[in-house]
């Protein structure tokens, strides 16, 4: 209400203040049925006490006024309940409470002057009593405002006060009357701030409570989202990732996520010949977010599989895939691995995951040997797809031959102490292994009495499974991919292929040339060392023939980055050049001679003075690729001007 002190009000919001000032006014009009009431009563008490000696006409016309005043308060309270408190007329109801007031003390304070006898002492303390007990009993009624209660003692007291000090020996009295005027209105200003102060803690925990049920109410609606979301979510994963293919004969693994979603991808597919592809990867992070990689990933591994390609060529299609279509800070550390049972072959590509083991069987148990296979390649979706080797090593398995992969989370689960499991414990289970549900089996107990009390800090997933002659799987039966029968290829052959700019802007034609080599010549051959010739002189030819590179800055990390990004940008403007690539067959009793030839439309480049033919290592960071390539060869040399070089690589039936 308007007696709220500015200081008081003015860091609380406006509404704040008329919705307390409400809250006020509501107090004072329900305290006006019990309030009149009592007023009624007083003044019918008072007219009896002080009839003798006045005009009974006078005394009927105070009694009915205090009557009249009570009855409009009274009808003025109904209408207050009726219309109800707005905030448009508060001011308005507190102006007719103030009114009331005014009227029911201004018939008080006439009391004090019409019923006062200067002679009769009884009388004067009679009176005196009376309007004490009006004054005192309006502090119960009023203090919801304090003007009210200022208004009431003054018009009630003052005039007693002043009666007396008129009196030859009221003066006392009269001070003493005054000094219950300031103990009764300070009384009233501490209710009245008691009130106040509980009207507004009221207002306040009032729409604390309407907050908190509105928050309660939009955390459940989006609680509920969240549920119905994530529900779709791992619906959606559920059907896209095929977890029927975990189903393989010789393998198995275990698979425990940290929270619904799992940023942990086990994949297993057979390749049309025979061979077994088995992909497991550990993206950045946990839950839906992790996820998200999963998809692309899982559609390239199997599609490429079931088609035949080589692991090399999926490999570098997922990281093209992750490196496109996921932010930088997401990207997965990931192990594929080829089990080529007829020809004894294990390859491994790991990038980023731990080290992967190869548990060879021999006569008996103590002759054991664990060999880890260490990550030598970033993460899938680190780097762009030009730069990542996919090459996987290549190594010899026997009958009985156990694999062991798994992402971080084993090695890195804690018990109670803190203390990791870690490399060593894992290593000596791993030598003790027999088969693979076995070391399964083993590793899950260990684990779980190893971290007993402790949660689960990550993603863990391991698998485990045989390899070697015995372990061939049964190839699926998939639609002829038009492979040459074995007369045709012990043939000879010729291939000539010329990529103009708009292919050389979308096309890297390695892959594809390595899987036609390997497909026509010798499907069992293992053709890892192609890839590498042939692509180091295919990016030579684009990089420094047509796009006329210069390799010099990349011995610093920004002359390496600068590079690529000049890579990129001539690339995407390039509109004229081309690269030809001639690949020539010879069988031969041993096995074949394949000769490969590219030229490009550059300028071609001082080979004899680079020394590119003296077989110089380079000391910085680039060259270093020719040089791989002129170890695996027979013969490599450059020829006219420098744009065109041939390559001869000799293959043996039996390597």
């Amino acid at each position: 209400m308007s007696d709220l002190a500015p200081s008081q009000s003015v860091d609380l919001p406006p509404d704040l203040v008329t919705a307390v000032q409400a809250d006020l006014q509501s107090q004072l009009y329900g305290n006006l049925v019990i309030s009149q009431a009592t007023a009624t009563f007083g003044a019918v008490v008072c007219a009896v006490l002080f009839f003798d000696g006045q005009p009974a006409v006078r005394v009927a016309a105070w009694v009915t006024y205090m009557v009249l005043v009570a009855m409009a308060r009274l009808g003025w309270r109904a209408r207050y309940r009726a219309d109800g408190v707005h905030e448009r007329s508060v001011r308005y109801w507190e102006l007719s409470f103030m009114a009331g007031v005014a009227f029911s003390a201004l018939g008080w304070g006439t009391a004090v002057v019409m019923f006062f006898d200067p002679v009769d002492v009884t009388r004067q303390l009679l009176l005196v009593v009376t309007v004490a007990a009006v004054a005192a009993g309006s502090i119960a009624h009023l203090s919801a405002s304090f003007p009210a209660v200022g208004v009431m003692l003054s018009v009630t007291l003052l005039p007693l006060a002043l009666m007396y000090a008129r009196q030859p020996e009221g003066l006392g009295l009269a001070v003493l009357i005054l000094l219950f005027f300031g103990v009764m209105l300070s009384i009233g200003w501490r209710n009245h701030a008691t009130l106040r102060g509980n009207a507004r803690l009221a207002e306040g925990n009032r729409r604390l409570v309407e907050q908190l049920t509105e928050h309660a109410a939009a955390l459940e609606t989006a609680r509920s989202q969240d549920d119905a979301e994530r529900e779709l979510a791992l619906s959606v994963f559920a059907a896209i990732l095929p977890r029927r293919i975990l189903e393989a004969s010789k393998l198995s693994y275990h698979l425990s996520s940290q929270s619904a979603f799992n940023g942990d991808l086990l994949l297993v597919e057979n390749h049309p010949d025979g061979r077994q592809h088995i992909m497991l990867g550990d993206f950045t992070g946990h839950g839906l977010a992790a996820s998200l990689g999963a998809i692309p990933a899982a559609d390239v591994f199997m599609s490429m599989t079931r088609k035949g390609f080589p692991l090399r060529m999926i490999v570098g299609e997922i990281n093209r895939k992750l490196y496109t279509q996921l932010p930088a800070n997401l990207f997965c550390a990931a192990c594929l691995i080829e089990v080529d049972a007829a020809h004894s072959r294990l390859r491994v590509w790991n990038g980023g995951l731990p080290s992967v083991y190869l548990i060879r069987r021999q006569q008996t148990q103590d002759d054991r040997r664990v060999t880890p296979i260490h990550a030598d390649h970033p993460p899938l979706g680190v780097l762009p797809p030009d730069r990542l080797i996919c090459t996987p090593r290549s190594l010899a398995i026997d009958a009985g031959d156990l694999v062991f992969m798994a992402t971080d989370g084993v090695t890195e689960q804690r018990d109670l102490t803190g203390d990791m499991f870690g490399d060593e414990r894992l290593v000596q289970l791993l030598a003790s292994a027999t088969d693979a549900a076995g070391l399964a089996d083993s590793l899950k107990r260990a684990l779980a009495t190893f971290s007993t009390g402790v949660e689960q800090g990550d993603d863990l997933t391991f698998v485990a499974l045989r390899v070697g002659p015995e372990a061939r799987l049964q190839a699926r039966t998939l639609p002829d991919r038009g492979l040459p029968p074995a007369s045709v290829q012990a043939a000879d052959w010729r291939l000539r292929l010329e990529l103009q700019a708009p292919a050389l802007r979308r096309l890297d034609p390695v892959s594809l040339l390595s899987q036609f080599v390997g497909d026509l010549t010798a499907p069992a051959h293992d053709w890892n060392e192609l890839d590498l010739v042939l692509g180091e002189l295919y990016k030579n030819a684009l990089e420094h023939g047509v796009l006329r590179l210069d390799s010099s800055g990349k011995h610093t990390d920004d002359g390496f980055e600068a590079y690529y990004r000049a890579r990129e940008a001539r690339l995407a403007a390039l509109d004229d050049g081309h690269v030809t690539v001639e690949l020539t067959h010879h069988r031969d009793p041993e096995g074949g001679v394949l000769q490969m030839t590219l030229r490009d439309s550059g300028s071609g480049f001082d080979h004899r003075a680079a020394g590119r033919e003296s077989g110089e290592v380079p000391r910085l960071a680039h060259g270093r690729g020719l040089m791989l390539a002129r170890s695996l060869c027979q013969g490599l040399e450059h020829r006219g001007d420098g744009s065109q070089v041939r390559a001869t690589m000799r293959w043996r039936a039996d390597g």
